[in-house]
């Protein structure tokens, strides 16, 4: 999998190299060897709390090029900013992109497309191969930031579905949701119109990335996953655009369902802390969290985080809270040894007062930790 240099696109971007494209992006196979990462120097940069990686979800624009008028790329260049600016300082920065057309080889990019056959060499054909098997584990990473790059199609695009309605976006948005950090995935339709109208990244940065990584769900259990593109790609059949697409149905049954559930399990089984702070749930989004820790139990992998972290959600309220205590009670974290939650309304309430009384009693060793302060950025 070829990481691209997110300096090296945003100058790409900018008509600074290969200008001839225009801002359309090259394929893996016409990438410069300085638009790739050096993975020496990549493993030498330390960020806080996350890897200087980021992996794109997105729709194709059309079949054969993803972004054939280059309005995505343009779209995404002040988020990029940001991230290098953010996380790297920007001068001399080094962050790693994943965007699938150019991370590996494509068909009609080695002699020329022919429909009777793949032009690629057997190398890039395993190249592909290997790359596309992997690629689930960058979603799913903990430390790696998803860009979730919900915003219309470009006008008259071939293929205008949102990415809402694209069933392997939906999939890479929900692996992602798994047990990744809360500030490693980034809703871009979230950041506010403002921000996208100015050439430089503007002051108070984090505070926009922070608002970004608020439209994330929490871990969507697998049955309920399975339901939700069975039921969608029903709709699709009745009503055209009304429903989930895929490529190829054969795409959600045989391989997409049964992907999720096997990394479902794997990230639950591995994460060392469940980290959903500031992602904007409610009493709904909790349920969903305990849902996908039962059906974790359930399935012989729980989870063996040592810390669950639930602050700056205001919308959880009491009702919330018996069935986080009775769930934590029934042992679907059994190393559980601290959870993070803020106050209701930042005010004291006998829901919480006796959700730590309750877990106090069945679960001794486990502290609660309530915060009575919204978080200041």
């Amino acid at each position: 999998m070829t990481l691209i240099d997110a300096a090296w696109l945003l100058r790409f971007a900018n008509g600074e190299v290969m200008p001839a494209c225009k801002g359309v992006v090259p394929a893996w196979q016409q990438l410069p060897l300085e638009a790739k990462v050096d993975v020496t120097k990549l493993q030498q940069v330390t960020l806080y709390e996350k890897l200087p990686i980021g992996v794109l979800s997105y729709g194709w624009a059309s079949r054969a090029h993803p972004d054939p008028t280059g309005e995505q790329l343009q779209r995404l260049v002040p988020m990029l900013r940001a991230i290098l600016e953010q996380d790297c300082g920007l001068d001399g920065a080094i962050f790693g992109i994943i965007w699938d057309f150019m991370s590996l080889p494509q068909r009609g990019y080695t002699t020329g497309y022919d429909p009777t056959h793949d032009d690629r060499t057997a190398y890039e054909l395993e190249r592909f191969k290997e790359g596309l098997k992997g690629i689930n584990v960058w979603y799913g990473h903990p430390s790696v930031t998803t860009l979730v790059c919900d915003w219309p199609m470009p006008g008259g695009a071939e293929n205008a579905a949102p990415i809402e309605r694209r069933g392997w976006c939906i999939f890479e948005k929900a692996l992602s949701s798994v047990s990744k950090r809360s500030s490693c995935l980034l809703t871009l339709s979230r950041m506010p119109a403002s921000y996208w109208d100015q050439s430089r990244p503007p002051k108070h940065t984090l505070r926009y990335l922070t608002q970004a990584a608020g439209g994330r769900e929490p871990p969507l259990p697998p049955d309920m996953f399975e339901t939700l593109l069975r039921d969608g790609m029903a709709r699709e059949a009745t009503e055209k655009g009304s429903g989930i697409r895929f490529t190829n149905g054969k795409d959600a049954t045989d391989i997409c369902i049964p992907q999720y559930r096997e990394g479902f399990l794997r990230l639950m089984g591995r994460a060392e802390a469940l980290s959903y702070d500031g992602i904007g749930i409610g009493d709904a989004g909790v349920a969903q969290l305990l849902s996908a820790l039962r059906y974790a139990h359930s399935a012989g992998v729980p989870s063996l985080a040592t810390q669950l972290n639930l602050r700056s959600n205001q919308a959880i309220t009491d009702a919330a809270l018996p069935g986080l205590a009775a769930t934590l009670e029934e042992g679907v974290m059994p190393k559980l040894e601290v959870l993070l939650i803020d106050e209701i309304g930042f005010e004291p309430t006998e829901g919480m007062a006796k959700l730590v009384t309750d877990l106090k009693r069945s679960r001794p060793s486990l502290r609660v930790d309530v915060c009575d302060e919204p978080a200041v950025w």
